[in-house]
Formats: C-alpha cells, sequence, structure tokens
C-alpha cells in the first residue's frame, strides 16, 4: 500500500513538471560543481585478524564527492566501520563515477578490473536515477541486470543495496521541487527495499534514510555529504555489512 501510494503521489506530481523543469535548470547553474576525491581508489584497514574484502560501487556519494580523499569520503569510512566492528583487517575498493545511474553501472563494472575476489558488494545508487525520473519497473529492471552481473562475475557474493539517499532533505534543492524528487527517492527506495526482501542474497541498507541529519551532515554544496556525513553513512552501512559477511564465511 505504501509503495502504491507513493507512485500515485509521483503520478500527481508529473503536472508540474514544467514548473519543476525551470527549476531544475537554475540548481543546474547554481549548485557548485565539486570534484571526486582524490587519493586511491583501493586501500587497507589494519586489523587483529584476516578479514574480507568490499566492493564499493556507486555515485558521487562512492567517488566521494564532498570529501578530500577516498580516506574521508565513504568507501574509508565504511572500510574503517567495518574493520573496527569486526574486529579485523578490511580490504576495499571503490567503483564511483559522478553521475552514475544504476544502468550506467553495468557497463562500468563491466570495464573495470577489480583487484580482489569481493566477500561483500555494496551499491550506492539512486540519487541520478531520481534526478532522471526513472521509473519504479526501470529501476527494478536495472538494479536486477546489476545484480545479475555481480553474480555472473562472483558467483554468489553477498550484495548490500544502500537506502536511495533522502533527496527531500537536501538544502541545496528549493522547494517544491526538494519535495518531489523526495517523494521519487522514497518510491526507488521502497523497490530496492522490496527486491531485497524477495532476492537471496541480498540486504538492503537504509542508512541516514529518513533520519533528519545535521548541518553538518552535508558539504558545502549542500547536495553531497561532508566526511562527517560520510562517516555516519559508513557506519550505518557497516551495522548490515558485517553480520551478512560473519554469517557468510
Amino acid at each position: 500500500m505504501a509503495e502504491f501510494l507513493l507512485r500515485w503521489l509521483v503520478n500527481l506530481s508529473l503536472l508540474f513538471s514544467p514548473f519543476f523543469l525551470v527549476q531544475g535548470w537554475w540548481l543546474c547553474r547554481t549548485i557548485p560543481r565539486l570534484p571526486e576525491a582524490d587519493g586511491p581508489v583501493r586501500g587497507r584497514v589494519p586489523g587483529r585478524a584476516p578479514g574480507f574484502h568490499i566492493l564499493l560501487i556507486g555515485e558521487s556519494t562512492a567517488a566521494g564527492v564532498g570529501a578530500a580523499s577516498q580516506k574521508e569520503a565513504l568507501a574509508g569510512q565504511l572500510a574503517k566501520a567495518s574493520a573496527e566492528r569486526a574486529g579485523c583487517e578490511v580490504f576495499w575498493q571503490v567503483l564511483g563515477r559522478n553521475g552514475l545511474t544504476a544502468r550506467d553501472a553495468c557497463t562500468l563494472v563491466a570495464g573495470s578490473r577489480v583487484f580482489f575476489s569481493p566477500d561483500v558488494v555494496v551499491l550506492v545508487l539512486g540519487v541520478n536515477d531520481v534526478v532522471r525520473m526513472r521509473s519504479a519497473s526501470v529501476w527494478r529492471k536495472d538494479l536486477r541486470a546489476l545484480i545479475s552481473l555481480l553474480r555472473r562475475r562472483w558467483e554468489a557474493v553477498p550484495v548490500v543495496l544502500a537506502g536511495v539517499p533522502p533527496v527531500g532533505l537536501f538544502p541545496a534543492l528549493p522547494q517544491p521541487l526538494r519535495e518531489i524528487l523526495g517523494l521519487r527517492g522514497r518510491m526507488l527506495d521502497a523497490v530496492s527495499r522490496s527486491l531485497a526482501e524477495k532476492s537471496s542474497g541480498v540486504s538492503h541498507a537504509a542508512g541516514p534514510v529518513g533520519v533528519h541529519p545535521e548541518p553538518e551532515f552535508f558539504c558545502s554544496d549542500g547536495f553531497h555529504p561532508s566526511p562527517v556525513g560520510y562517516a555516519i553513512w559508513g557506519r550505518y552501512l557497516a551495522e548490515v555489512l558485517v553480520p551478512e559477511i560473519c554469517m557468510d564465511q
């Protein structure tokens, strides 16, 4: 029922699409375009015992926009939180690109070199699919295709779907565009949650979705997390990721 209501509200919002296009045009001209995080896209967090390997795939948040280095960005923060929670070393690698959609991620994975066999893959996607007005059915289809690709490459690797970021809370977005995109984000996140519930070896990690973040959660553009925000998000993801790995090993 909740997913149906979200879809109905989203469809209703399309009546105001010309106004939203104007707001979107204004937004593209005013939000500063920040670079992706600097530094190596793979690394190791030392620990007391042999550990596991995390592969993070996704959009600008995976690429670390809003942080100076990958260690301060989501990949490094997630690896650190996971190592602390599991009490072992963690190897990590990130495949991230600004503007990436779920469909684009298939191409990125197919053409990228991964330096280990991952024990878990974390997918951080959704904002670009929201902005590009992807429907629920297209989002579900693209996620399934990406998961199938990962399973063909690494057999039964566990997959964690990070919750679609809470677009409706982004300070950079004006109203009513913020509210409408927030509804679309919640709709896609409901699809992710449903897909995880019906798929073996796939989990959904809500993270900060639905939690009103403090101002310091965002970086200067009001759109991407700051290092503080990435640390909070990394801890949320680690709460789901570590038990999944420990049960599988």
